[in-house]
């Protein structure tokens, strides 16, 4: 090697010698420089093979749309975040991808800003831009992973089907319950009441 060099520059060389059978006087496998005369000659793909989204819970839930950042959105404004408040207390969360899913492709949905520590459930289903909300039709999306760690949660799932789809991750978990703060003083009028005996 000389000073400079970087590897596909050497293993380019590589190829050179053993396409025009020069002199092959190196350290790395012939194996090597024909795995990068493959590589030359094959295509990129499409696409990548995933794509990786990341959405942020807003500090207090509220029923309404968010950007990536758990800021609100205007009506009207397509949403990355949309949350739903359910009977009971659970939250339910979509997290949108920025781009379409590609037949076979997969995408990593991570919410942040998840409070708690409880097990989530998830779903990974098509989304309707314009109503910012989810839908499915006979496009098969399937959900592989619902993920769970401190402050956040993943959902991983695949475009089954053939064709170009808008999808959302969807994610259900209870927030724990707001503990007020305790008072650091007696409230104004507790100390007039005295224990007799």
């Amino acid at each position: 090697m000389k000073q400079g060099d970087t590897i596909i520059g050497v293993l380019d060389r590589i190829a050179e010698r053993i396409e025009t059978g020069g002199s092959n006087r190196v350290l790395l496998p012939a194996s090597h420089a024909a795995t990068r005369i493959a590589c030359r000659e094959s295509p990129a793909p499409a696409h990548p093979a995933a794509i990786l989204r990341y959405v942020k819970l807003p500090d207090k839930l509220e029923a309404g749309n968010y950007d990536e950042y758990g800021y609100k959105v205007a009506a009207g404004v397509p949403a990355s975040l949309a949350l739903y408040p359910l009977p009971g207390g659970p939250w339910q969360c979509w997290g949108v991808f920025d781009k379409c899913l590609e037949p076979g492709q997969y995408g990593y949905l991570i919410f942040t800003n998840v409070k708690g520590y409880d097990t989530a459930s998830g779903a990974f289903t098509e989304w309707d831009r314009s109503q910012s909300e989810p839908f499915f039709t006979d496009k098969l999306l399937t959900i592989y992973s619902v993920q769970r760690a401190p402050g956040k949660a993943r959902i991983i799932g695949r475009n089954e089907s053939g064709h170009r789809v808008e999808a959302a991750a969807g994610l259900l978990f209870v927030p724990p319950p707001e503990i007020a703060p305790r008072p650091t003083a007696a409230p104004p009028g507790m100390g007039q009441f005295r224990r007799k005996m």
